[in-house]
């Protein structure tokens, strides 16, 4: 009898040294996709919000794909491969129960469409968060009000030259053959 209740307080206590060495950590990210349009060399940014109860840092870093698909294994290539430069907190440090909100922004030097994956994990690498990043990026377009202002005057100035060849040569306002 003495044996059982040794080996039944044994079993206990080994279940509840364990237990206290168990760690879990409650992550999420908002949103659950980044679209983000742009304009080559310019920086372009959005928000993020992260909710954890983890005490420790994590640790941030955005991966590239050469498609759009979802595949994780496709995510290897550095911004450096797309000429992207990349702006956000690389570590985040919280303490319980928090929620940070930053901006992320990046910039290129080419137009394209791009997709990463963007990976918030702890520094023991035991749990991590992941966001989509759809980055669209376009060359400078031209403000038609502009050019319609500056080119008005040239216009202006080509009409009226043509109108005075058309008189000089009397082609303009000729009468109708009747």
């Amino acid at each position: 009898m003495k044996k059982r209740v040794f080996y039944f307080l044994m079993i206990i206590n080994f279940i509840f040294i364990n237990l206290a060495f168990i760690n879990a950590a409650q992550l999420s990210i908002g949103p659950s996709e980044l679209f983000i349009n742009g304009t080559v060399g310019e920086e372009s940014c959005k928000e993020i919000k992260i909710t954890s109860d983890y005490i420790g840092n994590l640790i941030g870093e955005i991966k590239w794909a050469r498609n759009s698909n979802k595949e994780l294994k496709d995510y290897t290539l550095n911004p450096e491969y797309f000429k992207i430069i990349e702006n956000y907190p690389e570590k985040i440090y919280f303490y319980g129960k928090d929620i940070k909100t930053f901006k992320i922004c990046f910039k290129g030097e080419k137009q394209g469409k791009y997709n990463g994956l963007l990976i918030y994990k702890t520094e023991r690498g035991y749990a991590g968060i992941g966001i989509w990043v759809h980055l669209k990026l376009e060359n400078k377009k031209i403000d038609k009000t502009k050019l319609i202002l500056y080119s008005s005057p040239t216009t202006l100035l080509f009409f009226l030259l043509f109108l005075l060849i058309l008189k000089r040569n009397n082609l303009l306002f000729k009468p109708f053959p009747k």
